[in-house]
């Protein structure tokens, strides 16, 4: 038997070694100082929504582009300086179509959606800074409250809703949104075919919500690491600061193609479904959203 056992185990290590030789990979962020990458973020929603039985219909996709700039390189935390660039939004509702689009000049000022175009104009060209860890965990962020202000000047009568948009342009807020982005990245080496988890939580006014991912490597090919990813929503019940009640919940899955020299996100494309329901003064409103969400980035 033990004249079996021993060449069985020797065969096992070997196995073994020339996998962690052949497979295990490093996944984290390693631009390198000076250098500029371009983003774009396209999200595209459909939602169906149930108001007082009448069943209500549509569509809106966002499209936004970054520029990213990475400064400096520190104790394991690099700072990159973020410039907003293009906003566009295309929203179709009841055989309405409206588009706002920052590389467009505002043609009608009297239309519906001309708070919106000043708005998102305001953003463009805004920058701010942040400190990210080669494990995707954002550190500290600058420039916000600019941000904020340039948007507040931007909308007729805006001085007033200062308050309440400090905190959608809070720094705990950002940091929470651009986790979801960046903080995929396992704390270890990995071999393709590994797994690994992290939960992401959204505060909001009146409640928590977790978006709890797991990631798959499932191959490296040409110095390009191809990521599964599954999602699930588990929110509790929010309330805004209208007073209404919102509850959420919902999955999704997809794929990130990402530069293994660089960490940075060469493609993704992930698809979300979503239940919401909306209390509010005694009324319900169901909805549900299908989400595709595409990503694509490159060195400028």
């Amino acid at each position: 038997m033990k004249k079996f056992f021993i060449p069985f185990l020797i065969g096992l290590v070997c196995i073994s070694s020339c996998k962690s030789t052949s497979e295990i990979v490093s996944l984290k962020l390693q631009m390198p100082v000076g250098n500029t990458y371009d983003y774009n973020f396209v999200m595209d929603m459909g939602m169906d929504e149930q108001v007082m039985g009448q069943a209500m219909k549509m569509n809106n996709k966002l499209t936004f582009a970054y520029k990213f700039e990475v400064l400096k390189d520190s104790a394991g935390w690099k700072t990159l300086r973020s410039t907003v660039g293009r906003m566009r939004m295309d929203m179709s509702m009841m055989g309405t179509n409206l588009t706002v689009d920052t590389n467009e000049p505002l043609a009608d000022t009297t239309s519906p959606m001309a708070p919106l175009h000043r708005a998102f104009s305001a953003i463009k060209g805004q920058q701010f800074t942040f400190t990210i860890d080669e494990r995707g965990k954002m550190g500290s962020v600058t420039g916000l409250d600019e941000m904020r202000k340039a948007v507040m000047q931007g909308i007729p009568g805006g001085e007033k809703m200062d308050q309440q948009m400090q905190s959608t342009f809070s720094e705990q807020s950002f940091k929470e949104n651009m986790e979801q982005s960046f903080n995929i990245f396992p704390d270890k080496d990995v071999a393709v075919g590994d797994s690994w988890k992290k939960t992401i939580g959204l505060k909001s006014q009146g409640g928590n919500t977790k978006s709890e991912n797991t990631f798959t490597l499932e191959s490296v090919k040409e110095g390009k690491a191809y990521i599964k990813v599954k999602t699930n929503i588990n929110g509790s019940k929010e309330t805004t600061a209208t007073g209404t009640e919102v509850t959420t919940k919902g999955s999704g899955d997809g794929v990130y193609v990402y530069e293994q020299a660089t960490g940075i996100v060469l493609d993704g494309n992930i698809k979300m479904k979503m239940e919401m329901e909306m209390a509010m003064q005694g009324q319900k409103v169901p909805m549900k959203m299908d989400m595709n969400i595409k990503i694509n980035g490159k060195k400028h």
